[in-house]
């Protein structure tokens, strides 16, 4: 049976002020009408049914989940007790699907991406999903780079498998500029979206081979789903787990990684400047979410949660107005909210986070 796997657990610090301890960027409508989690939830229509989709996020956020996508089932939202980042949700989530299906094969998929056209989408997702259930190979897709971006992590292609599937040669993150031009210029590299489709039982032999001792804690996962008390016991697994990838715990080491070129556009909702691309513009190229009035102001992004946000004299600046907090920051600097963040913990401003 065909599952999937939101993963829903990040904290989003670099949409601050918008997005907040209770309120994650997952629940933020930054790309539309609908939040993130939802959206991600509705890409999957006709390919997996609601009620083999679950969410993997934080134990404070599992209410607002619930109520974000009432279509999935109120038990498919899941808490992790800690982050243990990508390794430990995708283990936690593949010990799950299989204490209810032995022959799970599952999507695991951000819950921040914008992904279009989605009919697209969802007939690459049928595929992988065909391939990885008949020949077990571990998929991911890769996007055709569009720019040499230095944020995402690359793909390198290998030799062909068969007709649009591709052995995976290595695994490169984040590089710099010039290297990333290289890529792009050989055109056998793509951007990696993170998006992967494998057996449940597969991906956790992998965990438990590459990670031993992450494997133990996943043992422990699953002796705990059968317990009287599953959650202390999945707590305490979490707690003697180490945090790390996927990418390095398992796809770098594994052979039996393949990638599916995408015949989709894909973005990566990691900051401001990103959302920026999706909002509505006005003629002095400002990109706005919400009311704003301006005066000699260009190429901005305005950000108005409730009221109205009215600026004079402006260019290349970000602001955002939510509640009782305000960014206002050079967008060039988009990238450091999230120190900005960790400096207002510091300043005991945490009412604000």
């Amino acid at each position: 049976m065909f599952h999937a796997v939101i993963m829903a657990g990040g904290s989003g610090t670099r949409f601050w002020p918008m997005s907040r301890r209770l309120r994650p960027k997952q629940l933020l409508p930054l790309a539309g009408g609908k939040s993130l989690v939802s959206e991600t939830a509705a890409r999957l229509d006709g390919v997996v049914p609601p009620e083999n989709i679950f969410i993997i996020t934080n134990r404070d956020t599992v209410d607002a989940m619930r109520k974000a996508v009432p279509d999935v089932p109120a038990g498919n939202v899941v808490g992790e007790p800690m982050a243990r980042d990508t390794t430990g949700c995708i283990g936690y989530a593949a010990a799950l699907l299989l204490s209810r299906d032995p022959e799970a094969v599952f999507v695991a998929l951000p819950a921040d991406h914008r992904i279009t056209p989605v009919e697209n989408f969802r007939a690459a997702l049928k595929r992988a999903y065909e391939t990885a259930r008949s020949e077990d190979f571990f998929i991911t897709f890769g996007i055709e780079p569009k720019f040499p971006a230095t944020g995402y992590g690359y793909i390198e292609r290998g030799e062909a498998i068969e007709e649009n599937l591709f052995r995976v040669r290595r695994f490169t993150e984040k590089p710099e500029k010039a290297q990333a031009e290289k890529y792009i210029d050989s055109g056998s590299y793509y951007w990696n979206g993170g998006i992967f489709v494998w057996k449940a039982s597969s991906v956790l032999e992998a965990i438990s081979r590459f990670e031993p001792e992450i494997g133990a804690c996943m043992d422990d996962i699953k002796a705990a789903l059968s317990s009287e008390d599953p959650e202390k016991q999945i707590a305490g697994a979490f707690e003697k787990m180490k945090k790390i990838s996927i990418d390095y715990s398992v796809l770098e080491r594994a052979d039996n990684v393949a990638v599916v070129p995408a015949d989709f556009e894909w973005d990566d909702l990691g900051s401001w400047e990103s959302v920026a691309r999706y909002s509505r513009t006005d003629e002095f190229g400002n990109a706005f979410i919400g009311s704003h009035v301006g005066l000699e102001t260009e190429n901005c992004i305005i950000v108005a949660e409730d009221g109205v946000v009215g600026t004079i004299g402006l260019r290349d600046i970000i602001v955002v107005k939510s509640g009782r907090a305000v960014l206002v920051a050079r967008r060039e600097d988009a990238e450091k909210v999230k120190q900005l963040v960790a400096r207002l913990e510091d300043a005991g401003q945490g009412d604000v986070l």
